[in-house]
């Protein structure tokens, strides 16, 4: 018996969708943070001297976003109705 019905499952994974939207926002906003950080302080962050926080901030948030979007995505698929003919 699933725990929750079609329409929580929606709910679920709008909001879940949304939540990803505002992580990829966040990430992009990371990203141009990161890119001015490393156009000022070329001499501390940038590909000869590693990277600092705000790239891997960017990086964590991109890959949660992602990792979001495809939970709340596979909410939406359509389960499989149990004792339904095949």
């Amino acid at each position: 018996m699933p725990i929750t019905d079609d329409q929580e499952r929606k709910i679920l994974a709008g909001g879940l969708l949304v939540l990803a939207c505002s992580l990829g926002l966040l990430a992009s906003a990371l990203a141009v943070a990161a890119l001015d950080h490393m156009a000022i302080s070329a001499g501390l962050c940038g590909p000869m001297s590693g990277h600092c926080a705000a790239c891997f901030g960017a990086i964590a948030c991109l890959a949660a976003a992602l990792g979001t979007a495809a939970a709340g995505l596979s909410m939406l698929r359509a389960r499989p109705v149990c004792g339904a003919a095949a």
